[in-house]
Order: C-alpha cells, then sequence, then structure tokens
C-alpha cells in the first residue's frame, strides 16, 4: 500500500473529520448514484477503519475479468435498470394491473 494511502487510513482513525478534509464525501458524491443520504456521518468512517485497514481491500478493476463483467458495472446495471424494473413490476402487480 502506498505511503499515501496509509497516512490517510492513520488519520481517519486518529480524527474522524478526515474523511472531510480529504474530500471523500465530495469524490463519492460525484456519481449520480449515490446522495448524501446515503453517507454514513463521519464518526463511523473512524469505527469502521480501526478494525479494516485499507490494504485489506483490492482495487475494484481486480474483479473484472475477461468473461465476466466488473462488479461496479453490475451493481450500476442493477441500481438504474433492474432495479426500477422490478418495483415497476412490483408497483402494476400490487395495484391490479
Amino acid at each position: 500500500m502506498s505511503s499515501n494511502i496509509r497516512m490517510i487510513s492513520d488519520h481517519l482513525v486518529i480524527d474522524c473529520r478526515t474523511v472531510i478534509r480529504y474530500g471523500i464525501y465530495r469524490a463519492v458524491l460525484a456519481s449520480p448514484l449515490i446522495s448524501e443520504h446515503d453517507l454514513l456521518p463521519p464518526d463511523r468512517y473512524r469505527e469502521f477503519f480501526q478494525g479494516t485497514k485499507l490494504d485489506a481491500f483490492l482495487p475494484l478493476s481486480s474483479h473484472c475479468s475477461y468473461f465476466y463483467s466488473c462488479v461496479v458495472d453490475r451493481l450500476t446495471e442493477t441500481i438504474k435498470i433492474t432495479l426500477p424494473q422490478l418495483l415497476e413490476k412490483y408497483s402494476q402487480m400490487s395495484n391490479g394491473k
């Protein structure tokens, strides 16, 4: 793990406001699929990183393969397409259409 990532991880454990200082919220909120209501308060990230080191995580690109799409692509498709279709179908069934 790079020393910069380790420094951020250590700072998250020491001071939960690091989430805001390093622009982590801003970077995550850049995705149109995530709202500010999806994010936990900074102190919850502190709790998480006290028990989980960043080097325990593989980059999302490592979950991609030649035959299967990437996990993040499947998740995005589920949020954008599959879930709305399922909710629409459920709505129609519950309304007796």
